[in-house]
């Protein structure tokens, strides 16, 4: 389980290192369940591109990890 934790992380530290934001003018943002009960996943798409640029599942209702994720203007 350690390898697994490692490597994950590994990847989301490059991933947070070279990612891009530049051109976002607009954002939207969802909640989505995922499972029965109050399991939810909170999904952020770049309204004029039309894509998805973030996914948080578990969502437990801090809305700050939304600006953290993307950044503040």
């Amino acid at each position: 389980m350690e390898h697994k934790y490692h490597s994950v992380k590994q990847v989301v530290s490059w991933g947070l290192l070279h990612r891009c934001l530049d051109g976002i003018q607009s954002i939207g943002i969802d909640e989505v369940q995922s499972k029965r009960g109050h399991k939810y996943q909170t999904v952020v798409y770049q309204i004029d591109e039309g894509c998805k640029r973030w996914l948080r599942a578990d969502f437990d209702g801090v809305p700050l990890v939304v600006v953290e994720a993307i950044g503040e203007s």
